[in-house]
């Protein structure tokens, strides 16, 4: 690994990061200006910290009780007379047919896999069954499948939130194909309204942050992981937008190992001077100035990103309101929820989420940190993989015996100690031998 330097500076933004020897971590300077989390003076001891970690808060509430629901009741509707006293069917309603949704219009979908004859719907007759669940949630639900035509597996996000009379059953979709493609951002693939349903169809991803990081990370891997979600956040920037939903739920690990930005339910586009209305996100992600006049922004988006940092590194219940939160805000977690990892990442995890939000770094400004710098220049390859196997060398080289296929060879001086009936029977006949004996 390379030394770091104790100053980095990248043209032409003038972007510096300066060791402070008094914080023991690197701090932002823009000009003659230097930006730091505040240092706490009160020890440990003197903090009244209500916070607690995800393991604490599960024993000391326990897990919650499940009520078993009942069967739902299946209504059968009654049959109607006739006028000639004869008993009828209720007439079905017709099914609309799927429609393909477009940057400023809805099309009839076409697919070779689709027909618009039959009952089932559209994404059940363009993918092979069963679907894999992947997640269900209040708006909707989230499917594994193969589809018929490449035989590659994608993910298809059914969305019951809107109904396609409301005018922001599409936002998602529409909002979603505005966005440029980026390795570190959801793939999109197409969107289409079928029934009272809005359907997403995205590449595949192996697992979110939340699921990837229940049970603790090494610090090497989350510096990548956080490289990987400022590409993604400095992208989205770039092109206009803001996320305003960012949290571990939604930063998905793809096939080829690299973590992507994805869920873009919020997503609104930036105004002209610099911030943007629309729907909040998750409030315990969301930054305190959001909360309070709702007017997200950059600055906002990376609030989020340092909450989302904070929570897989600490693996502190994240709380949306009350004491606990305002001991975040305050720059008071105690230092025994950062014990194993470096002051750099604690000092950085402060800055991205200053009350101030002017003092917070932007996207490309982490991308500058000389942490990720540096990871960036020495990472031959994807950390977030799985672990490579361990290779097998090769059979002509003096290996240990555990290495080959078959068992070591028995040593000739050795008792042959198989049973009479198992060993191998002589192809000479009785006569034979009889007749060598006499000879």
């Amino acid at each position: 690994m390379a030394p770091l330097s104790t100053e980095t500076t990248v043209q032409p933004t003038q972007i510096t990061w300066k060791f402070s020897k008094t914080l023991g971590y690197f701090v932002l300077k823009r000009g003659t200006m230097e930006v730091e989390t505040r240092e706490d003076q009160r020890s440990e001891e003197d903090l009244e910290c209500t916070l607690e970690t995800k393991k604490e808060f599960s024993d000391r509430v326990g897990s919650p009780r499940v009520r078993k629901q009942p069967p739902p009741v299946k209504r059968q509707m009654a049959p109607r007379r006739s006028v000639f006293g004869q008993r009828t069917t209720v007439d079905k309603k017709e099914k609309a047919s799927a429609q393909l949704i477009g940057e400023y219009d809805l099309i009839p979908l076409q697919d070779a896999f689709y027909t618009a004859n039959t009952d089932d719907s559209a994404h059940v007759q363009m993918f092979q069954q069963p679907l894999e669940p992947l997640g269900k949630g209040s708006y909707g639900e989230v499917f594994g499948g193969v589809y018929k035509g490449d035989n590659t597996k994608y993910a298809i996000k059914k969305n019951v939130k809107f109904k396609p009379q409301d005018r922001k059953f599409l936002s998602e979709v529409r909002g979603f194909m505005g966005v440029p493609a980026h390795p570190n951002v959801l793939k999109f693939i197409k969107g289409w309204v079928d029934g009272e349903a809005v359907y997403l169809q995205t590449e595949f991803c192996q697992r979110d942050l939340l699921s990837h990081s229940k049970d603790g990370l090494q610090e090497e891997e989350i510096w990548s992981i956080l490289s990987d979600i400022l590409k993604g956040l400095s992208h989205l920037h770039d092109s206009g937008f803001l996320h305003n939903d960012l949290k571990p739920e939604n930063i998905l690990l793809g096939v080829d190992g690299i973590w992507k930005l994805g869920d873009f339910g919020h997503l609104t586009v930036i105004s002209p001077d610099g911030f943007s209305a629309g729907d909040e996100g998750d409030a315990r992600y969301l930054a305190p100035e959001v909360l309070g006049d709702m007017t997200p922004s950059k600055a906002a988006d990376v609030f989020s990103a340092g909450m989302s940092l904070l929570e897989i590194v600490t693996c502190i219940q994240m709380p949306s309101g009350g004491e606990s939160r305002q001991s975040i805000l305050n720059n008071e977690v105690p230092e025994k929820f950062f014990r194993g990892y470096s002051k750099d990442l604690q000092g950085l995890i402060g800055l991205m989420i200053h009350r101030d939000p002017q003092s917070r770094p932007t996207a490309k400004e982490l991308l500058a940190h000389p942490m990720i710098q540096n990871k960036t220049q020495n990472k031959s390859g994807s950390p977030s993989s799985p672990p490579a196997k361990r290779p097998k060398p090769d059979e002509s080289e003096n290996q240990s015996p555990l290495w080959h296929k078959d068992p070591p060879p028995t040593p000739t001086n050795t008792p042959n100690t198989t049973p009479r009936h198992n060993r191998p029977k002589d192809k000479k006949s009785l006569r034979e031998k009889y007749a060598e004996r006499n000879s």
